[in-house]
């Protein structure tokens, strides 16, 4: 991409953060996006600033917030992505960019979203109750509407995520 690994572990994107309100309506008009409420679209990068992309327009899509996953999840993907390449260095930048330009979804699913679940279960589960609604359930499971006062066990949570007790 032009950009090496240690200004993007290092350096601020802030100064590299141009696009501009015409880019933004072009890329709308690109793809064909007649109606974009404030909050309903993002002007993403496709491979972020964060791992060494560019503001060309070609570098740019509007990717909605929903459904989910939608920007604000594609975000924490970028900010993990950034983590394996600078702090934990189990990633060179070159497979970040490959990976978020070409399956960020499933790199969300398989790393972000559980990390976030194993979490989630991590904090509820010492207090022995679920969060109201059993918020983290999969979409179709039981989700409970009890206001948070069943105990992990009788949500189905353990057998959502018990599987993930070893990460």
């Amino acid at each position: 991409m032009g950009i090496s690994v240690d200004v993007v572990c290092n350096d601020s994107t802030k100064g590299r953060r141009a696009v501009t309100t015409r880019m933004k309506n072009q890329v709308y008009t690109d793809y064909a996006v007649a109606s974009h409420p404030t909050g309903a679209y993002e002007i993403d990068h496709f491979i972020p600033l964060e791992l060494g992309g560019s503001n060309d327009i070609a570098n740019l899509w509007p990717q909605p917030a929903h459904p989910a996953p939608g920007f604000h999840e594609k975000d924490r993907v970028e900010t993990a992505l950034h983590d394996e390449v600078c702090k934990a260095h189990t990633m060179s930048l070159d497979q970040a960019q490959r990976l978020i330009a070409t399956d960020w979804l499933t790199y969300y699913n398989e790393k972000v979203n559980l990390t976030f679940a194993c979490a989630v279960k991590r904090r509820w589960s010492t207090a022995g109750t679920v969060p109201p609604g059993n918020w983290f359930a999969p979409p179709g499971s039981n989700r409970s509407s009890s206001g948070g006062n069943e105990t992990a066990e009788a949500s189905g949570v353990e057998g959502h995520v018990g599987d993930l007790a070893s990460l």
